[in-house]
């Protein structure tokens, strides 16, 4: 009787764990956001997006994105490399990241002149077409100029940067890819930050960058466009 009692009692534990188990899985299912690294982006990206999966699709993009990459090698260069130091390199970098920037300067929560005209003039299928373009081109870093400098910017880095930007610099779909982006670029942006300019605000990055010295950030720079 004491096995049957044990047994019973056994049965109608596993039930209220199956029950609870159920009932808390209905109440918390993935975000969106977490199947979808995508869902936070306009939805006319989000739909091309999804089209350029199929890899005729792809294709076609990626042609239609180096025809408009004519016109944006004036500063981001034919391959992604930027002719211009203060422009930063497309070459890969995160699509959905790029996407995102584009979506930004289109909705005026980052500033550039230029950038915020081009994207009224870019359909939303040219502008995912050249995000694909560029975002699938070979990056390329650069020689290290001062070893014990780099030395030490890897030293930072390894303190806080890689937790959003990855062990290699290769960023991700929220965070973008340093490996190999130019000294100018790297250095005008973390200034920006730091002094909280409309240009390139981000709390996490201002906070990330507060306490670096002209020095410190001179060897981050010279880490980071090293970084393959």
């Amino acid at each position: 009787m004491k096995a049957l009692a044990h047994a019973r009692a056994l049965g109608a534990l596993i039930a209220i764990g199956l029950f609870c188990l159920g009932a808390w899985a209905q109440a918390a299912p993935p975000s969106p956001a977490a199947s979808n690294p995508a869902a936070g982006l306009p939805l006319w990206a989000q739909e091309k997006l999804k089209d350029s999966k199929d890899p005729k699709v792809f294709e076609r993009y990626y042609k239609s994105g180096r025809k408009v990459a004519d016109f944006c090698a004036n500063c981001h260069g034919p391959h992604g490399q930027s002719v211009k130091p203060e422009v930063p390199n497309l070459a890969g970098q995160n699509t959905i990241y790029v996407l995102a920037q584009l979506g930004k300067f289109s909705e005026g929560k980052r500033k550039q002149f230029f950038m915020e005209g081009l994207m009224k003039a870019l359909s939303p299928e040219e502008k995912v077409a050249v995000a694909i373009y560029y975002t699938n081109q070979e990056p390329r870093s650069t020689p290290v100029p001062d070893a014990a400098m780099a030395a030490r910017g890897k030293a930072i880095y390894d303190k806080g940067c890689y937790k959003c930007h990855g062990e290699n610099g290769y960023g991700n779909e929220k965070n973008a890819r340093l490996a190999g982006q130019g000294p100018v670029y790297l250095m005008t942006n973390m200034k920006r930050y730091q002094d909280a300019n409309a240009a390139r605000s981000d709390d996490k990055m201002a906070k990330a960058v507060k306490s670096l010295t002209e020095e410190d950030m001179k060897a981050l720079v010279a880490y980071i466009g090293s970084m393959q």
